[in-house]
């Protein structure tokens, strides 16, 4: 038993040697796996692929380079380095963050129009467009982001018609009640908010609704075409 003991105090002598004897790690000045890194500036950008957009995003590789310019115009004013663009989709699912990482890392991903509508397409359901559902949920999900502060610009941007195709007149009321509720909360955060290809028909709602939810004039934009260099909304 003496032995026993003898032995585990060795081992235990040893260990505690080595270990003084490890140098600590010299700061690099690199962010650790465990550090929480303050985000800079962050553009989300919602794509709806059903109805007439459909067919509109396929011509001429115009999406790409709207994505391009949406991504050339809102990082390229000293924001600091640490920048996210984060990609979603509107369809039924409630998974529908594509992708998530750097501007850099986007575009090196999708360099050409034809790789990033054939990663859309992957995804895509033509027959569902949830947009309450989906707008709300990207809401959410910036808000949730490891890294987003009151200091982090933030920019939504979603290109759709806008019309919701919930067919359930009570569940259609249900996520327009939340959305609008994602809406206040990331209009007083100062988030701006850019909707494209809107319908005719939808224009009015959205404005009277994004007016409602406490956004101010300029901070967002309502346009009805899919355009190149589009119109950002202004940041405080």
């Amino acid at each position: 038993m003496i032995l026993k003991l003898t032995n585990l105090a060795a081992v235990c002598l040893i260990m505690a040697l080595l270990a003084g004897c490890i140098k600590k790690p010299i700061d690099t000045g690199e962010h650790t796996h465990f550090e929480t890194v303050e985000t800079d500036a962050c553009l989300a950008i919602v794509v709806d692929l059903s109805g007439s957009f459909h067919n509109d995003w396929q011509q001429d590789g115009r999406a790409h380079r709207l994505f391009m310019d949406l991504i050339t115009q809102f990082f390229n004013e000293g924001l600091g380095q640490e920048s996210r663009v984060v990609l979603g989709q509107i369809s039924h699912s409630d998974d529908f963050v594509l992708f998530e990482g750097t501007p850099n890392e986007l575009t090196r991903r999708f360099r050409t129009p034809e790789s990033l509508n054939d990663f859309l397409q992957q995804h895509a359901d033509p027959q569902s467009s949830k947009v309450y559902r989906s707008t709300r949920g990207m809401l959410d999900h910036l808000a949730g982001m490891n890294g987003t502060t009151s200091n982090t610009r933030r920019l939504v941007v979603v290109l759709s018609d806008m019309h919701d195709s919930e067919s359930s007149l009570e569940e259609w009321r249900k996520a327009g009640n939340e959305m609008f509720l994602a809406l206040q909360s990331y209009a007083d955060s100062g988030g701006g908010l850019a909707l494209y290809f809107v319908a005719e028909d939808q224009k009015q709602l959205w404005s009277d609704l994004l007016e409602q939810a406490g956004f101010s004039q300029g901070s967002y934009v309502i346009e009805g075409q899919l355009s190149e260099s589009p119109q950002l909304p202004s940041f405080q």
